[in-house]
C-alpha cells in the first residue's frame, strides 16, 4: 500500500468508490474504529505515514455513509506530505479499513485522479506549451484538456497545464474496475503514471 510518489513526480493519488457494505463488514469497521453502532454520518478517517526516497508520504482513508441503507463512500488519498498532529491523534490505522474492505465480494468501479508535477529543467511537454497566438482576446495557450475514447466510453481525461510557464502539471482522471485488495492502489498508480508519461519526455 506504500506508493513512492517522488520517483514518478506524482503529488496526489485519489481513489473514490461508492459501494454497498453488508452488515458484517460495516459493523466490523465501526467496532474497530470504536464508533457507536448508529453509523458513520460524519465519516471515519484512517491514516498511515511512511517515507519513500527519504520524503514523508501520507495515505489517508475516509469512509462515509451514503444516502441509502448499507451504501458507503470510500476514499483513499496519497499525498507527498507528513501527517498533521491532529490527523495522527484522531485517526485510526488505515490497515483496519483495508483489512475489512478486502472481504467485499464483487468488483467495484473506482473514480481515480492523479496529479503530476514536472520541472521544466528536466522535462519537456510533447505538446508545445505555451502556444503564442496573435489576437485581441488572448496571447498564449498554456494548457489543454485531452480525452481518450475507447468503444464510445472515456478511457481517460488528461489536463496538461503550465500556468506559470515553469513547471508542467498533469491532472489524470479515469475509472478503474476491480476488486478491492492490497494491490489495487499500486495498479491504479501504475496506470495513471503510464498515461502521464505519454505527454512528457526527459531532456
Amino acid at each position: 500500500m506504500e506508493l513512492n510518489l517522488i520517483a514518478s513526480n506524482c503529488t496526489l493519488v485519489r481513489i473514490v468508490s461508492e459501494c454497498e457494505l453488508n452488515q458484517s463488514i460495516s459493523t466490523k469497521i465501526k467496532e474497530c474504529a470504536a464508533l457507536p453502532p448508529e453509523g458513520a454520518k460524519e465519516g471515519i478517517q484512517f491514516s498511515h505515514e511512511y517515507k519513500a526516497d527519504n520524503v514523508k508520504h501520507a495515505v489517508i482513508g475516509f469512509l462515509f455513509e451514503g444516502d441509502k441503507p448499507n451504501l458507503y463512500i470510500i476514499a483513499i488519498h496519497y499525498k507527498k506530505r507528513r501527517l498533521l498532529k491532529k490527523e495522527k491523534k484522531e485517526t485510526k490505522p488505515i490497515s483496519i479499513l483495508l483489512d475489512c474492505l478486502k472481504e467485499l465480494p464483487s468488483d467495484l468501479t473506482f473514480s481515480c485522479t492523479l496529479r503530476f508535477e514536472y520541472p521544466s529543467s528536466k522535462f519537456s511537454s510533447i505538446l508545445p506549451l505555451p502556444m503564442k497566438l496573435g489576437g485581441d482576446l488572448f496571447d498564449e495557450i498554456r494548457g489543454f484538456r485531452l480525452v481518450k475514447h475507447k468503444k464510445k466510453q472515456i478511457s481517460y481525461d488528461a489536463i496538461i497545464d503550465r500556468p506559470s510557464n515553469r513547471k508542467i502539471y498533469h491532472n489524470i482522471s479515469f475509472d478503474h474496475a476491480g476488486k478491492f485488495n492490497i494491490e489495487l492502489p499500486k495498479s491504479i498508480f501504475d496506470k495513471g503514471n503510464e498515461i502521464s508519461k505519454k505527454f512528457v519526455k526527459r531532456k
